[in-house]
């Protein structure tokens, strides 16, 4: 059973719920991943590299691709059913002009913008704990 929104922007997303768990694709036109970036189209490396055989076939459905079967997507994740959670891949989102990835500290002004009823201290120990810097 698929499922699936258009913001009437350029973005989307689909999941489909079968007897092998769901899959969904996003897409974000503005993303640096969109594949619309490249001519001719090509998805950010390694964006379905781990995609399990059960899902495959949905990377090439016409409803989820462009005109030349290019899978419209920028984030990919799925759960089969003998998974504990929700799976992705990994991707490279090194910054193209160093190399690099561009992760700035979490700020508490940061925070606030974000979120002005948090408070920075209650954000901070979740982020530390992924290894995420604080500012």
């Amino acid at each position: 059973m698929p499922a699936s929104m258009a913001d009437g922007s350029g973005n989307d997303h689909s999941a489909v719920f079968s007897p092998a768990g769901a899959f969904a694709r996003v897409f974000d036109h503005e993303s640096p991943m969109t594949p619309r970036a490249e001519d001719p189209l090509r998805l950010w490396p390694g964006l379905v590299n781990s995609v399990p055989e059960a899902f495959r076939p949905l990377l090439t459905e016409r409803a989820f691709c462009e005109s030349d079967g290019t899978l419209r997507a920028t984030v990919c994740f799925w759960r089969e059913t003998s998974d504990i959670g929700r799976r992705s891949v990994a991707v490279d989102l090194r910054d193209e002009d160093n190399g690099d990835v561009d992760h700035k500290p979490l700020t508490r002004a940061a925070v606030a913008l974000l979120n002005p009823d948090r408070r920075s201290d209650d954000v901070h120990g979740g982020v530390a704990r992924i290894g995420y810097g604080c500012g």
